[in-house]
């Protein structure tokens, strides 16, 4: 049992957690069984990765030190054929692979994941009948320009295109329907309920669904219950401009211009470009150019419908450009007026069932608002999400240079930029204790690109880049003493496709292609691993107190941890130790106490001595270029 205590993660003994691991995996946002277009017959059976190849995946999860794992579910894997028919071959897959990794010792949390909002709507998440629901035609959002799709465009993925479905048609106009139709489209319903009742209910019955089958695999203690939720149109400030959005590239249409397109309308948009100078305006396009409805026959914009924009004198024209910034006569919190209740509701659907699980709750990416106490739910958890935002656009990594991803700001020089990072993962718990309640901090996603340098490591076998990149994301995670889970862990990555999804290659692990000189016999745990030093390194996984400093320097090959014993929590100090590290065994130097490495278990397990308040460990490899005894100071 693992619950939150305060802002720390503890189990049954009371000794804190750093619960570490990845996201599995990139290629479970798409069915195993392909279909396009909102297609109901797909299969995701064998997401992500065959029942019979589960134990291979998992034990290499387990060497490499990943032993808390974000398991990715969509709302589309279960309830694809339509609203209240789930795909019971499905349940019973995700319970089977779940429980051969619970068998090793693996534990997870479970993701309903979502990226605005479908895979119709150039993401993942829910099922193509959501949007005829609404009236939206899948197979005609990218002709009118409602959505980006990589499927329809054939070719490689323009990077980080995908993210600005978030305020095309498509996407916004469902989560906008999802989270906010009772105010914004009040007459838009499906049968007796309001849209947004109705849609909101199917989603609650798919995590019921997940978590009744899962319910008796103690290794699943806990439940993501949106990834990133979109808020669509909630909030935003002006529908006749584009300078809200926080992701722009190539053709953008405003929230209006888009309105207008899904209706037939042609439009001339602004065209950005992403530079090293950042994203600059270098033209302008039309859009529907053919005149192609978004809509289903028989239905309409419902913007249109509730006075938003209007199209009577054969032009359309924007009524009310602030439509979303207001309901009720005020303004408008995305986080705290449509998220919060909702994860609320979900959060106690989930304690229903399971009432120890964890609840990991994230912010919009769009609109970063949201509040929570404990009447909202207890034993949360802050699951927020971060990457290095010059690497992912500039697609290279720079030892010496960083851009703060919530000012925008550059740090300059290896030790500004070390220091940058540090902040940057240190922000959710500022985020926690300020607006949250101060519950525990996590790191839901970070990671790197591996088709950095226009995939030069494709060529050369070697991913040197990445691994520098990754090992100074590790050195922000261990100074801010945080539990992560790394985007991403895919087992069918491959160059050409990557992780299988809008043209991203994030996934440590390529089949038949890891790492030069990593690489080992199929099902062992070197075979495909890519970047493996970056990541698979020691840390302390258990501590029967307060973690005050924990630190790995690679090139002296040496781990410290510090912590401040707590007498009511009992049980040993627990340290993954690597056995890529550990081949020729290993040199412990402790303050006080007793140690012992068990090499079946890639654990170290140090007994403090309960007369000494605080405590220090020191674990040597092979090859370390100092040994000296530390001694703990209180």
């Amino acid at each position: 049992m693992i619950r939150a205590d305060g802002s720390r993660l503890v189990d049954g003994q009371g000794g804190t957690l750093i619960l570490r691991g990845a996201n599995i995996g990139g290629s479970s946002k798409i069915p195993a069984r392909e279909g396009f277009h909102g297609d109901r017959g797909v299969s995701f059976v064998g997401r992500p990765f065959p029942l019979a190849e589960a134990e291979d995946h998992f034990r290499r999860l387990r060497e490499w030190g990943l032993l808390f794992n974000r398991f990715v579910v969509t709302w589309e894997a279960v309830e694809h054929r339509g609203p209240g028919e789930y795909d019971q071959g499905y349940l019973d897959y995700l319970e089977a692979v779940l429980a051969r990794g619970a068998a090793l010792g693996l534990r997870f949390v479970v993701d309903f994941h979502q990226d605005v909002w479908s895979r119709v709507t150039g993401g993942d998440g829910a099922p193509g009948w959501t949007l005829e629901l609404a009236g939206l035609n899948p197979r005609t959002l990218h002709a009118a320009g409602a959505a980006v799709l990589h499927g329809e465009l054939g070719g490689r993925m323009p990077n980080l295109l995908w993210p600005t479905n978030h305020w095309k048609l498509g996407a916004a106009t469902m989560a906008t329907l999802f989270f906010g139709g009772d105010a914004f489209a009040p007459t838009l319903r499906v049968g007796a309920s309001s849209i947004q009742s109705f849609l909101q209910e199917r989603y609650a019955g798919f995590v019921r669904a997940v978590i009744e089958k899962l319910a008796r695999i103690e290794a699943v203690v806990g439940y993501d219950l949106m990834n990133e939720p979109p808020a669509g149109y909630i909030g935003y400030p002006d529908l006749a401009s584009d300078r809200f959005m926080f992701v722009r590239g190539d053709a953008t249409p405003s929230p209006f211009d888009g309105m207008a397109a899904g209706s037939g309308f042609s439009r001339e948009v602004p065209v950005y470009r992403q530079t090293l100078l950042g994203v600059l305006r270098v033209g302008r396009l039309p859009i529907n150019p053919e005149g192609v409805s978004a809509w289903l026959p028989g239905s309409v914009c419902p913007w249109l419908r509730h006075g938003v924009w209007s199209d009577r004198t054969g032009d359309p024209v924007l009524l009310r450009p602030d439509y979303f910034a207001a309901a009720g006569g005020r303004r408008v919190s995305f986080g705290a007026d449509f998220l919060r209740p909702f994860l609320a509701r979900i959060g106690s659907e989930v304690h229903a069932i399971s009432p120890g699980a964890l609840l990991f709750i994230e912010d919009s990416p769009q609109r970063r608002e949201l509040r929570w106490s404990a009447a909202d739910g207890t034993n949360a958890v802050y699951a927020a999400h971060w990457y290095d935002a010059l690497t992912m656009f500039s697609k290279h990594f720079t030892p010496w240079m960083c851009v703060d991803d919530r000012t925008m700001r550059p740090a300059f020089g290896r030790r500004r930029a070390r220091r940058s990072f540090r902040d940057q993962l240190g922000a959710p718990r500022e985020v926690s204790a300020r607006d949250l309640g101060g519950m525990p901090s996590f790191v839901g996603e970070f990671g790197v690109p591996f088709d950095l340098d226009a995939g030069a490591s494709f060529r050369t076998g070697g991913y040197a880049s990445q691994t520098r990149a990754l090992a100074a994301y590790y050195d922000a995670l261990d100074f801010n003493l945080l539990g992560a889970t790394l985007w991403n862990y895919t087992a069918d990555n491959t160059h050409e496709a990557g992780d299988g999804w809008n043209g991203e290659d994030f996934s440590v692990h390529c089949r038949g292609h890891g790492e030069a000189g990593t690489t080992g016999e199929a099902g062992t745990a070197g075979d495909g691993g890519r970047a493996v030093a970056g990541f698979c390194r020691p840390y302390a996984t258990r501590v029967p107190g307060l973690p005050l400093g924990m630190r790995y320097e690679p090139r002296q090959r040496r781990f410290t941890l510090a912590y401040r014993s707590d007498p009511a929590a009992r049980g040993d100090v627990e340290v993954f130790v690597p056995p890529r590290l550990a081949r020729d065994g290993v040199a412990v130097h402790v303050s006080d106490g007793n140690w012992r490495h068990d090499a079946g278990s890639n654990t170290l397990f140090y007994a403090h001595d309960p007369g000494r308040p605080v405590h220090e460990i020191v674990v040597e490899f092979p090859g370390s270029t100092s040994s000296r005894r530390p001694v703990a100071r209180s």
